[in-house]
């Protein structure tokens, strides 16, 4: 599988083409082409980066940036790349931008809720614009992040009922499914 991914950080705007291996398969993605365009040259005089003009230099920089990763996508869907993503686009005109850039390519949109550069948008309005797939890799793992948290705050403080704040046991086998995985593991062995 072939992902454009486009980065900034404090002095840079880049974009790469990743190549990896295909979900769910687990790996490291290789590097095929990247793109780069510095500011350490800018910053040298005043001794590090300095935001303001960092963030001006990022917006100048961006397009011409987007516009080469776009062309050098392009060229690795004619190789055969099975879709694209595009790392932190900042407003709704980039993520159509992005999407009429690749009409019919499978693209993925990331919506990093609690820190994220992209704006949230419901998946169905992602699907209208073009995009196929959508990730949301934080939206689980803040939650329960916040939800360990006051547990554990609780068990400290010695108050160690559920109040609402829970499930029990009953509700829990039957959020994860129990018997069905119960029934799969008598239908077809333990494994091993």
């Amino acid at each position: 599988m072939l992902l454009l991914a486009i980065e900034t950080t404090c002095d840079e705007t880049g974009a790469a083409v990743l190549e990896g291996p295909t979900p769910p398969a687990l790996g490291v993605p290789t590097i095929r082409s990247s793109v780069v365009a510095s500011q350490i040259d800018l910053h040298e005089r005043f001794g590090g980066v300095v935001p303001e003009i960092a963030a001006r230099e990022h917006v100048r920089q961006i397009l011409p940036v987007i516009d080469e990763a776009l062309r050098r996508a392009e060229l690795y869907l004619e190789c055969g790349a099975d879709g694209l993503f595009v790392e932190g686009p900042e407003s709704v005109e980039e993520l159509e931008r992005i999407a009429r850039a690749f009409p019919g390519v499978p693209l993925i949109a990331n919506m990093l809720e609690g820190g994220g550069r992209t704006p949230l948008m419901a998946p169905k309005d992602l699907h209208a614009m073009g995009f196929s797939m959508v990730t949301y890799p934080t939206s689980l793992v803040f939650r329960v992040a916040r939800t360990l948290e006051k547990a554990l705050a609780d068990m400290k403080a010695e108050r160690l009922r559920l109040d609402g704040e829970g499930v029990d046991l009953s509700e829990f086998e039957e959020i994860v499914g129990l018997r069905g995985w119960s029934m799969l593991e008598q239908r077809f062995g333990k494994g091993g």
